[in-house]
């Protein structure tokens, strides 16, 4: 049986083998064995709240499911970009608001079993409507909702997407309902 000790193990050297615009597909040798890893920058989401408690949720075209799919606002990471720099920027970008504040939730490992993506995640007070700057990719569609209603969503597996989730119910483990 392995240890469960904090032992770092020693990794053998990494090799790229593709690199894209957000992703590096890389290779690494541990105890013998050769695993691919995909190396994400990594992200950070919100859980964003209007002064009159309404959560924001996105309806985002996803091409990697090729399927419309509820989420929180989230953004990858740029260069240099704090996980709190990055997440002022895509609630101004996605949903068109200014975040009052962000709080933090914690963070989370999307699929350690295959990628090094940390998405960080908080709550954002939201402030001020100042227009979405949506990116040419991006097929999104911004809704304001009553916390019961998101509830509702979560309890009849409407939301769906992982880091939307755990943001959703940590939220709710730290503040209760929106307010």
């Amino acid at each position: 049986m392995a240890s469960e000790s904090e032992d770092l193990f020693r990794m053998g050297p990494r090799r790229e083998l593709f690199r894209g615009p957000v992703i590096t597909l890389v290779e690494r040798e541990f105890e013998g064995r050769d695993y691919r890893v995909v190396e994400h920058p990594g992200a950070s989401c919100a859980v964003p709240v209007t002064p009159e408690g309404k959560i924001v949720l996105i309806r985002q075209f996803r091409v990697a499911i090729g399927e419309w799919i509820w989420e929180v606002p989230a953004g990858t990471l740029e260069p240099n970009e704090s996980p709190e720099e990055c997440m002022a920027r895509e609630v101004v970008e996605e949903i068109g608001w200014e975040a009052e504040s962000l709080q933090s939730l914690g963070s989370i490992f999307t699929s350690p079993g295959f990628s090094s993506q940390r998405v960080h995640l908080f709550a954002a007070r939201l402030s001020k409507h100042v227009g979405t700057q949506h990116e040419d990719t991006e097929r999104i569609n911004v809704h304001e909702l009553d916390w019961d209603e998101v509830r509702r969503m979560m309890e009849r597996n409407e939301i769906r997407d992982g880091k939307s989730l755990v943001a959703l119910y940590r939220y709710e483990s730290r503040f209760g309902r929106a307010q």
